[in-house]
């Protein structure tokens, strides 16, 4: 399982910001991930990977918040993508 199409939106200092822009780099990295994977990647995976990505930061409360929006944001996708049965190239 490949979690480093994530690093595009989370090396960036204001990926928490949710800015447009940065929103804009989480969607290109959500997608890229699920194209670069053969299976799906079950969403507490991404969280973990924020999560460990950002262990370095003092706020670790604001960083499991955002973590947690950003994670329930994934699993609106996989979900979709799921129960509909869609397919990336």
């Amino acid at each position: 399982m490949d979690l480093t199409p994530l690093d595009s939106w989370l090396r960036v200092d204001t990926w928490d910001t949710h800015h447009p822009s940065d929103q804009e780099r989480f969607y290109k990295s959500v997608y890229k991930l699920i194209t670069t994977n053969d299976k799906p990647v079950e969403s507490q995976y991404v969280k973990d990977y924020i999560l460990d990505s950002k262990h370095h930061v003092k706020n670790q409360e604001h960083v499991e918040r955002i973590a947690e929006i950003y994670t329930e944001k994934y699993d609106v996708i996989y979900s979709f993508l799921f129960e509909n049965r869609i397919t990336l190239d």
